[in-house]
């Protein structure tokens, strides 16, 4: 139960780091500075890149098992 909430929340949290590495080699930017600005972008629709990643990972953890078995 503690992995799969784990899961979850690593999902939730993926968005912004995920959009804060874009920024940072797009513009050139720092860590936090990249974060930050990560997170202006996305405020409002994280709960949108969230189900899209969660749609995204049972999809590929359907592909990958319908491939071992």
């Amino acid at each position: 139960m503690i992995v799969i909430l784990a899961s979850v929340l690593y999902i939730y949290l993926k968005v912004t780091w995920s959009l804060g590495f874009i920024v940072s080699v797009l513009e050139e930017k720092s860590g936090s500075e990249a974060i930050g600005k990560a997170a202006k972008i996305v405020k409002g629709r994280r709960l949108h890149g969230f189900l899209l990643n969660l749609v995204f990972r049972i999809l590929s953890l359907v592909i990958f098992f319908g491939a071992i078995l």
